[in-house]
């Protein structure tokens, strides 16, 4: 225990170092004082070596020590008074500390100063002088029973003598002690041969002047500790408990996604022959586990019946986010439509369903369904129009469509693209310039094309003409009548060249006479005579 506390407090950080000390070097020195009623040298040496990183001693043996008592109980003072009942705590050593702070030391506010005991040597010292801080021993009384002060304090004075004799007895044997463990020490050493330790240090050399003597501790001290020790301390941590702990949270965790992937087999044996009706209660709560994806593919969602499928993205696109709705339409959703579609050359009414359920979480729509669907360049025409007719009878708000529009128009070109862009420009949304803008650099781009381009291409330029025509700038209109200059079709480009003549620019204003003008004519009446009907034959009867 020696060596391996040399060795990680050397080598490890003070973090690292107090979980050692806490759960590794403070049970073993407990465990000893407590078997032993004393603690082996090494231990002991080992405790020093903690000492050299001070923050984790303090923090991993230390403190953890002293918050397992219920009050604090300092070694310091020899005698204190609970009550009449004298309790001796049978100290070694003494340190300076104010008798004002005795009362707050034992944790018991009832309790006064009444008294300062000095060693023999030392004067007397006052009650009026109890501010400062004096070498003593301090007696405590209860301040509601003033009988028992000269009788205490005689007590008190008999064995603070007992206890000075006995220790000036113990100095001798000490000595004695010291001078053969030095001999015993330096033949032990003379033998080492450890040239790799860096300071080459004997635990069994006694220059530190460790006392190996058994301290006697009386009934009566055992019951005046016990006092001030915690009743309800939890019995200490060490790192096989740690281990242990860990081991059986890994082993419940497997065992209960276990349960869990049987639970949702037998749900998926359900979804793939359903068809109406109530769903099992155990996939209703999937979309509320943190793992439900991996509990999703228990379930086999490609066998799902269609009805599954339009329950299913009812119950997940109520109960999850945007992002989690968005891996579901992404990764279960869009394949089932896109090969319902390929295999039957139609799509199913409750996918269809599904679909049009989809839309009520716009962004995860979006991003789940229509962007990769359009990125991955493999969309048929097919494919296209049943999306399309989704987003065509649905109402989609206009941040999320310009967003989709845009990127669309940013995305490498396939056919199916400009019908999207086609159909979202049909729903009439004011659309901000961004968005303007970057359509008409994809439009641009096709400049240098020497591909013949399909007609849903020229559709979507006249679509884009048509509704935002007097939103664009004049260099935007010549970049576009160069642009079909080189791409031209017989019926579409003339009315393209057509809208663009009787457009206005960016930020003009309208003019008023020619409104006025067209007011006129569309007012204008007619001169009529009720009574000059032109003549009407009529057919003879036969």
């Amino acid at each position: 225990m020696y060596q391996a506390t040399r060795l990680f407090a050397s080598n490890l950080n003070a973090k690292m170092a107090q979980r050692f000390y806490n759960l590794v070097l403070l049970p073993r020195v407990r465990n000893d004082i407590n078997e032993n009623k004393r603690l082996h040298f090494a231990l002991y040496q080992a405790l020093k070596k903690a000492v050299y990183k001070p923050a984790a001693f303090y923090k991993g043996i230390l403190l953890p020590l002293c918050q397992g008592l219920a009050g604090t109980t300092d070694l310091s003072l020899s005698y204190i008074v609970l009550g009449g009942e004298i309790v001796s705590f049978g100290t070694e050593k003494r340190k300076r500390i104010r008798p004002a702070d005795v009362a707050a030391i034992v944790g018991c506010q009832q309790l006064a100063v009444r008294h300062v005991s000095l060693d023999l040597d030392w004067h007397r010292c006052q009650e009026s002088h109890l501010g400062g801080q004096v070498h003593f021993s301090a007696i405590l009384v209860d301040t509601s029973e003033k009988g028992l002060s000269g009788k205490i304090l005689k007590e008190a004075k008999e064995q603070q003598r007992e206890m000075q004799h006995e220790r000036d007895e113990e100095r001798g044997a000490v000595a004695a002690r010291k001078a053969f463990a030095a001999v015993a020490a330096g033949q032990l050493n003379a033998e080492s041969s450890d040239s790799e330790d860096e300071d080459a240090y004997d635990p069994y050399r006694d220059d530190d002047h460790y006392d190996e003597e058994v301290v006697e501790i009386s009934a009566e001290d055992e019951k005046a500790m016990a006092m001030f020790l915690a009743t309800d301390a939890k019995p200490q941590r060490t790192l096989a408990d740690i281990i242990m702990e860990k081991i059986r949270e890994k082993e419940a965790k497997i065992s209960h996604e276990m349960e869990e992937g049987r639970v949702a087999v037998s749900v998926g044996k359900i979804l793939h022959r359903y068809t109406s009706g109530k769903v099992p209660k155990a996939f209703k709560i999937i979309p509320h586990l943190s793992n439900w994806e991996e509990i999703l593919y228990f379930t086999q969602p490609e066998k799902w019946s269609p009805n599954a499928m339009y329950q299913a993205t009812r119950l997940f696109a109520s109960n999850l986010n945007a992002k989690m709705a968005q891996r579901f339409y992404n990764l279960v959703l869009l394949p089932r439509v896109r090969n319902d579609i390929n295999e039957n050359k139609r799509l199913h009414f409750a996918l269809y369903q599904a679909l049009k359920k989809a839309v009520y979480k716009p962004a995860a729509f979006y991003k789940g369904i229509l962007l990769p669907l359009c990125q991955s360049r493999t969309c048929n025409l097919r494919e296209a129009v049943i999306i399309g007719s989704v987003i065509q009878k649905v109402s989609i708000p206009v941040l999320h469509s310009s967003v989709a529009l845009m990127k669309i128009a940013e995305m490498e070109y396939s056919g199916t693209n400009s019908y999207f862009i086609r159909l979202l420009l049909d729903k009439k949304y004011a659309l901000p310039y961004r968005v303007l803008d970057a359509l008409v650099k994809h439009f641009m781009q096709f400049t240098q094309e020497e591909r013949e381009l399909p007609v849903v291409w020229h559709q979507a330029l006249l679509c884009f003409i048509q509704r935002f025509k007097n939103e664009l700038t004049p260099e935007d209109k010549e970049n576009l009548k160069r642009l079909m200059k080189t791409h031209k079709h017989y019926l579409v480009t003339p009315e393209i060249h057509r809208e663009l003549l009787h457009s206005r620019d960016r930020g003009q204003q309208e003019d008023p006479s020619s409104n006025g003008a067209r007011a006129s004519i569309r007012t204008a009446a007619m001169d009529e005579d009720v009574r000059d009907f032109p003549p009407v034959d009529f057919m003879e009867d036969y």
